[in-house]
């Protein structure tokens, strides 16, 4: 499976070092979109056989459209990963993180504003409880993106 993660937190930090981020909506829009300009380039090209958007919650509706619409002007599949795991386990992960992440605001406050906030995602997905060994988790989402998880559906499908 050939693949690459665009994550838009790497992306502010390269555009915006230091003391240049400002994690406004602005900046978060115009970073994010800078990440669909090279999933197309990338897509029109045919680099990589998946390419994975992350740095961003999708935890709105129009988050998601966007990215989707983006799939479908280039042509490509898409489908929809939700990861999910306890609040304790995120909030560790947010604490085991927080000197290597390149975003700097990522806080269990943050995570909470986040998490109250969601909106229900109504577009098939596959949610996956990472609180599970992670070789488990990646074996049920390359199933889920190869021929194998489209056969099976994913629409609501939990996989613990």
């Amino acid at each position: 499976m050939k693949g690459i993660v665009l994550n838009k937190d790497m992306v502010r930090a390269a555009l915006f070092p230091g003391s240049l981020t400002d994690y406004s909506v602005e900046q978060d829009t115009l970073c994010f979109n800078a990440v669909l300009e090279a999933a197309g380039y990338l897509a029109r090209r045919k680099r990589a056989e998946y390419l994975f958007l992350d740095g961003r919650t999708f935890s709105k509706r129009a988050q998601i459209e966007q990215a989707i619409a983006a799939a479908t002007n280039e042509n490509c599949a898409w489908r929809i990963l939700h990861l999910v795991c306890t609040d304790e386990i995120a909030e560790r992960r947010l604490i085991e993180s927080s000197r290597s992440h390149p975003a700097l605001n990522r806080t269990a406050e943050l995570y909470r504003q986040v998490k109250s906030a969601f909106e229900p995602i109504s577009h098939p997905k596959l949610v996956i409880d990472t609180s599970r060994p992670q070789e488990d988790c990646l074996r049920e989402a390359v199933a889920y993106l190869t021929e194998e998880g489209r056969e099976r559906g994913g629409s609501g499908e939990v996989l613990r």
